[in-house]
């Protein structure tokens, strides 16, 4: 019994002639050595096939992130399909029209042209826009002066970004400058009005006013604009002190004429100090003295101020007068 079931097994697996060409011939069945069953795609010729990738001899192109991105692709033909798709539609977002690059060839000419097409420059200076400058309170590049500048960023192909960018820098840093100007300027001029009002003492309001007639008289308009724009400089004492003497010249010819050495004259000197005195020591000028805002008595205001500056030139020709 176990010998006929020896001989059943055997010929169940196919010892025919007919089985063992099956075996051998169109490799149907599995042999040893021709792969492991896991490699997808294998040809039989031993070990697992390479990567469609390794096919690219450029190691930074096989490593780059458009190549990676694919390693889900398991074909050849399904990478060929996927690269082919991505160059067409990359052609497409470019356009069909390629961009070239300058370089060292190319002329004056077509650096401009390039800038103009490529980069927005402009074809004439008045091409600019220029929206966005911000310039501080005060201070202007003047309209002539801001195209001179203008017009040569256009000669170095300038976009409007980048001007705009250049002016508001300039003007930012003009501003920093031009701030810390007017502050030195101001404490100078407190310095130096704290010296006159020191020297002038209680008549500094009165021979301001002559030094202002004096300076309006004969400083003329370039002068004037020139002291104004410098503050520190009009308010030095030297420059006070010589428009008050012009503008002691400048008094009325009538108080100039008359003769104060007189006893008539020493009468009316003894009449303006005792109304000056009067003037100075009412409510109203107190008031005034201690900054106090007074709306309502704005017309009073005024007019005592005037009167007071008034007897003050009178006394002080009629004192001078006495001198000579």
């Amino acid at each position: 019994m176990a010998e006929e079931e020896s001989v059943d097994n055997s010929g169940g697996a196919g010892s025919s002639g007919e089985g063992s060409e099956g075996a051998a011939g169109a490799g149907s069945e599995r042999q040893f050595g021709t792969g492991s069953s896991m490699d997808k795609g294998g040809e039989g010729g031993g070990g697992a096939p390479a990567h469609w990738n390794t096919h690219i001899k450029d190691e930074s192109i096989r490593t780059s992130p458009a190549i990676v991105q694919m390693n889900g692709v398991a074909t050849m033909e399904e990478a060929i399909n996927s690269l082919a798709s991505q160059n067409h539609h990359a052609q497409k977002a470019l356009g069909n029209q390629r961009v070239e690059m300058p370089n060292d060839q190319w002329t004056p000419e077509q650096h401009k042209k390039w800038n103009q097409d490529v980069r927005g420059v402009p074809e004439n200076v008045d091409g600019y826009k220029l929206e966005g400058i911000k310039a501080p309170d005060g201070i202007k590049l003047g309209e002539d002066v801001q195209k001179d500048y203008v017009a040569s960023f256009h000669e170095l192909s300038m976009d409007d970004a980048q001007i705009t960018g250049v002016l508001n820098k300039y003007y930012e840093r003009v501003g920093t400058e031009n701030a810390a100007w007017q502050e030195e300027q101001q404490a100078q001029v407190n310095t130096n009005t704290l010296a006159m009002k020191s020297e002038w003492g209680d008549k500094y309001e009165f021979n301001l006013d002559v030094a202002e007639r004096g300076l309006k008289q004969h400083g003329g308009d370039n002068l004037i604009a020139v002291l104004q724009a410098n503050p520190a400089i009009m308010s030095m004492p030297e420059v006070q002190r010589v428009f008050f003497q012009l503008g002691m010249l400048e008094m009325d010819d009538a108080l100039r004429t008359d003769d104060y050495s007189t006893l008539d004259g020493a009468n009316k000197a003894l009449k303006l100090e005792e109304e000056i005195t009067n003037l100075e020591g009412s409510e109203l000028w107190q008031k005034i003295l201690g900054n106090k805002n007074l709306p309502n008595e704005k017309v009073q205001v005024a007019a005592l101020k005037e009167r007071r500056t008034t007897l003050h030139r009178e006394l002080a020709v009629m004192k001078q007068k006495a001198k000579k």
